[in-house]
């Protein structure tokens, strides 16, 4: 982490890291911090991706856009 005469001018509430945003955002993904830099902590997230057609799809057939199950009724 960068020390405080950076050249910097944030706050204090801010983390300042010594790389650039491509490596800091390896490292993020690798888990290479210790401790874990950010407050929404993505390691146990499940990544997916649905294609915007098969978004509309599902949606327009009553199905989450995601999931492909069954909408609530307020959605």
């Amino acid at each position: 982490m960068a020390g405080p005469d950076c050249g910097r001018h944030t706050r204090e509430d801010f983390t300042l890291f010594s790389c650039g945003m491509v490596e800091f955002l390896c490292k993020l993904l690798l888990d290479e911090f210790d401790p874990y830099p950010i407050r929404v902590d993505l390691r146990d997230a499940s990544p997916r991706y649905v294609h915007w057609l098969t978004q509309q799809r599902r949606w327009k057939a009553g199905l989450d856009r995601y999931s492909g199950e069954l909408r609530s009724a307020n959605q």
